[in-house]
């Protein structure tokens, strides 16, 4: 005959467990409800590895955007300059010349010549690039970029050094000879291949942006 004291015992403990137990029953019995309605992952899946999806393109152009005129190249450059015109003396002796007489032994011309250091900015506006530009699947991405471009070329005040001035020259001639060493400097850019440097340039760099952000496959294109 079981001892009355023992069968006290456990009848305690079975009311102190009765409780909880019953209370995980319902907890398990809710769950797999949920799961068998697809409202809750499969408990097979709860600690799985998921793989990386980013599928939110609008996202994706703002990030890039923020970066805005992506300046990958620089290059540097000294120029000379050299501009004349006709003054009044060559004038005189080229109406001199013409009938025939006698010539003022003067500088005909006023000479200017300027050596000017700058440089030139050259990149991709990535301020441009529209959602359709992009096209996200999964964790790949391409997209279709401006072409590479020229910023800006640039000659601060103090880069320009007066190497020869004769006659005289007012502010609006000499600044059209600076806007030519401007120009000149542009045409070196142009035969350096600045822009095809700067669109490589720009590929690695964001070829590394998007990696770090979590695509593995990234390609790109250029618009024409």
């Amino acid at each position: 005959m079981p001892n009355p004291m023992l069968k006290k015992i456990g009848n305690s403990v079975y009311r102190i467990i009765k409780r909880p137990l019953i209370l995980a029953l319902l907890v398990l019995a809710v769950l797999w409800l949920l799961q068998r309605t697809s409202i809750f992952p499969a408990f097979s899946n709860l600690f799985r590895h998921k793989p990386l999806l980013i599928e939110n393109t609008p996202l994706v152009v703002t990030q890039i955007k923020q970066i805005a005129e992506l300046h990958t190249v620089q290059m540097y450059a000294e120029v000379v300059v050299d501009s004349s015109y006709l003054n009044d003396f060559g004038v005189t002796n080229r109406a001199l010349r013409s009938v025939g007489m006698p010539t003022v032994p003067v500088d005909e011309y006023n000479t200017l010549v300027i050596i000017a250091k700058g440089k030139v900015r050259a990149g991709i506006n990535l301020a441009a690039l529209a959602d359709s530009n992009v096209v996200v699947t999964k964790d790949s991405v391409a997209i279709t970029l401006p072409a590479a471009q020229i910023f800006d070329v640039v000659i601060n005040p103090a880069d320009f050094e007066t190497f020869i001035e004769t006659g005289t020259w007012t502010p609006q001639a000499t600044q059209l000879v600076k806007a030519k060493a401007k120009a000149q400097l542009l045409a070196l850019a142009q035969q350096q291949n600045l822009l095809a440097q700067a669109r490589q340039k720009a590929l690695a760099v964001l070829q590394q942006f998007l990696t770090t952000a979590g695509f593995r496959a990234v390609s790109f294109s250029f618009t024409r």
